[in-house]
């Protein structure tokens, strides 16, 4: 992750530095989300894996994904931890809720156990911070189109046309922009 390269829209108000600062805030939010857990932890890095980063090695495997676009990473993810890792549930965790607690991610595994295949975390702006699986379904994301792959609506649809088992956890508001920084805001005044 390099400056300029994150938090894209909320950087065009705030600055390329700022947004750096709230990306970095939320990223150690997420990790301390998910270690009151017992879960196996994985961050899987867009490029390359930095020597330094919000992700204690002591509690989270590290890795590089694979693929040309969010949805076709997703679907390799999802591969590896399924067939290769042999994993029973994958959950995939976008580090951009700062309302983000350990009882969500309890409450959306709960929904996960419950007879569902699929669980996922929506966000106000009909994206999701959250999407978990029981197994690999890469029909979820065949389209190619990132736009796609990161909506909800799109996401509900090729569930529901793939006749696949969901259920919904809280839904959260995502930092994307500067109306959305609500208390976060007094980290860059």
């Amino acid at each position: 992750m390099s400056i300029g390269k994150v938090k894209t829209r909320l950087s065009k108000t705030i600055g390329d530095a700022n947004a750096m600062k709230i990306y970095q805030h939320l990223l150690t939010h997420t990790a301390e989300a998910t270690l009151d857990i017992e879960l196996d932890r994985v961050v899987l890095y867009n490029e390359f894996i930095p020597t330094a980063d919000s992700w204690p090695s002591s509690k989270f495997e590290k890795g590089v994904q694979v693929g040309d676009h969010f949805g076709q990473k997703v679907i390799n993810a999802l591969q590896h931890y399924f067939e290769i890792e042999d994993y029973h549930q994958v959950l995939i965790l976008q580090p951009d809720c700062p309302k983000l607690t350990p009882m969500i991610l309890r409450k959306a595994i709960k929904e996960l156990n419950n007879q569902n295949d699929v669980v996922i975390g929506p966000t106000s702006d009909n994206g999701y911070y959250l999407i978990g699986f029981n197994k690999n379904f890469p029909q979820v994301y065949a389209d190619s189109n990132y736009d796609n792959c990161t909506k909800l609506d799109f996401i509900i649809n090729n569930l529901k046309a793939n006749e696949i088992k969901f259920g919904l956890a809280d839904e959260l508001q995502d930092i994307d922009q500067e109306s959305d920084l609500g208390d976060w805001k007094k980290l860059i005044e």
